[in-house]
């Protein structure tokens, strides 16, 4: 080869380097489907290849489908395969990773051809990895959405109103699927179903949704035991809806069981999009926890055989009264003071508090339900806890056996909890929360809300840990307090039927703090606040306060004084 024949070829390969490396520069990096049409577009306006369309490739279909014009008219005309992949019209390049197919790029026969082919060679690979990560993206999106509406289902173990707890059942079902209109069915497996809750629904249109030969569909699937999911040709085509007098554009039945009888049926219909296997899924989940509910809240509602069951409440009482401490604990000059008041002989609520190594472990929790299983299930629990915790175990990791020593007893019964280890050496804390309402921190004079990070205890055989970074330590400030409580507190209502709620609640510690109460004397101020809020009706839910007091920075730390 001649000097200069070399000296071409030389200037020609570093005129390719320069234009792969333009090329990837542009697209490579692009994280979405619109940011990357958006650079595909500059690049082809800066090589004069306008108008284009780009194509993508449904293997099953075996054709190009439209996905983008540029300076063009969109069109819906797909094109072939074996057409598009016909490079003889010199007006295409074919995008490909590998040897699979991924597009069709379409562009004025004056173009640059070797120009194109390059953009051909990145921009396939790169559609594949922008579809795989948006994929990615959607997925974490769905698995945080599902957790979210699991961690609302779970609050509804705190309820023992059967009708509040019903119409909570419905509106987190509803929420949960995107349903438009729902209701709430009860009764047995051999009975018709009494509607007891509905939303957008009268009782006609749930007694016209029938099934050929006549049943309605509720009472159907309470029998069956089998949710029954349905679009709108399928409504038609498998359900008897002729006197129907409303729009059905999707159906899904559930039956409310927990696994040792039906309490009844939810009916969802009309969804935003439609209903698919993943919402019929998160709907059967709800109603199974719903279910649990229901049936713990009908089982205290039925209390029978009164004088054995005070004999055996008046035991428990005892044992659950041994359980809790019986005196404030002072760790570093971290002070930690709690207390219990039930609202029957014995309560789900729990509280501990311990020092370990130079640092301040407390823990709070809320129990479904009352009375003797409530408090029997708090004993299982503060029997794994104290040995998780004194085996100097890690806060997550006592947390995850705890949970899988609450799944094992198939109780039916969950627990939220909140766990904060304090480390006055370093003036930090960590915190574990799951399915726990929010932890009052009243940090430099401010207040915050320490929300939960997982699902109750107790409900599956894993718990995901939302945002593993927040298990991080936080930096505490000298005269900061943390107030631990069961939603007895915030949930606390008034003749009027109004709730304390979380932000009358922390003005309360706020002005306890202001006035210089310690934590024993804010204890006090709080269970009169409730008090006064209630007009001293009798409380209808456990009320439990935990509450760890900073020392100011002139106070110094004191030794610890036991557990």
């Amino acid at each position: 080869m001649t000097p200069q024949r070399q000296a071409v070829d030389d200037a020609t390969l570093a005129t390719i380097a320069k234009s792969l490396v333009a090329i990837a520069d542009a697209l490579v990096l692009c994280s979405s489907s619109r940011s990357l049409i958006s650079r595909l577009e500059e690049l082809l306006t800066a090589s004069g290849a306008l108008p284009a369309r780009l194509y993508l490739c449904d293997a099953r279909s075996g054709v190009f489908y439209p996905a983008a014009a540029f300076a063009c008219e969109e069109t819906t005309t797909e094109i072939p395969v074996d057409e598009g992949v016909d490079m003889s019209a010199g007006d295409r390049v074919v995008l490909s990773r590998g040897r699979d197919l991924v597009g069709l790029l379409l562009y004025p026969p004056a173009a640059d051809r070797t120009g194109m082919e390059l953009l051909a060679a990145v921009l396939g690979p790169v559609l594949v990895n922008v579809h795989i990560q948006e994929r990615s993206v959607e997925e974490r999106r769905r698995l945080h959405n599902r957790i979210d509406h699991l961690v609302s289902a779970g609050r509804l173990l705190r309820h023992l109103d059967i009708e509040r707890l019903l119409v909570e059942i419905l509106q987190c079902a509803m929420e949960a699927v995107d349903a438009q209109v729902g209701a709430v069915l009860t009764g047995g497996e051999d009975q018709p179903q009494r509607i007891r809750v509905t939303m957008g629904l009268q009782g006609e249109h749930v007694d016209a949704i029938r099934e050929p030969a006549g049943d309605r569909v509720v009472d159907a699937v309470a029998r069956s035991g089998e949710l029954l999911c349905l679009d709108r040709a399928e409504i038609a085509e498998r359900l008897d809806i002729s006197t129907l007098r409303a729009v059905l554009t999707g159906l899904l039945v559930l039956p409310l069981d927990s696994g040792r009888g039906r309490q009844g049926v939810v009916l969802l219909a009309n969804p935003g999009s439609r209903f698919d296997e993943d919402s019929a899924q998160l709907a059967e989940t709800v109603c199974q926890m719903a279910a649990i509910a229901l049936e713990n809240a009908l089982l205290v509602q039925s209390r029978v055989e009164q004088e054995r069951l005070r004999r055996e409440l008046d035991i428990a009482r005892s044992v659950q009264a041994d359980m809790f401490p019986n005196a404030p604990l002072t760790v570093g000059g971290l002070r930690a003071v709690g207390s219990v008041r039930s609202c029957d002989e014995t309560g789900g609520d729990y509280l501990t508090y311990l020092a370990r190594h130079g640092r301040l472990v407390t823990m709070i929790g809320d129990v479904t339900g009352h009375g003797l299983g409530a408090a029997l299930f708090t004993t299982a629990a503060h029997a794994i806890v104290q040995q998780q915790l004194r085996s100097d175990q890690e806060l997550d990791a006592a947390i995850r056996a705890l949970n899988i020593g609450l799944r094992s007893t198939h109780s039916g019964r969950f627990m939220t909890t909140a766990v904060i280890e304090f480390d006055p050496a370093t003036h930090s804390f960590r915190m574990v929360s799951a399915g726990h309402n929010p932890v009052l921190w009243i940090h430099r004079g401010a207040v915050q809300w320490l929300e939960s990070m997982t699902l109750p205890l107790g409900i599956l055989d894993d718990l995901m840990i939302q945002d593993p970074a927040r298990l991080q330590p936080q930096a505490y400030a000298p005269g900061d307090c943390f107030v631990l409580y069961t939603d007895g507190f915030t949930e606390a209502f008034d003749p009027q039927g109004r709730c304390l709620g979380e932000e009358l609640f922390a003005a309360a510690v706020q002005q306890g703090l202001a006035d210089g109460l310690d934590p024993e004397q804010l204890t006090e101020r709080l269970f009169a606040v409730v008090d006064d809020w209630t007009v001293g009706s009798p409380p209808t839910d456990d009320l439990t306060l935990l509450i760890v007091s900073v020392p100011e920075a002139s106070e110094g730390a004191g030794p610890g004084d036991g557990l």
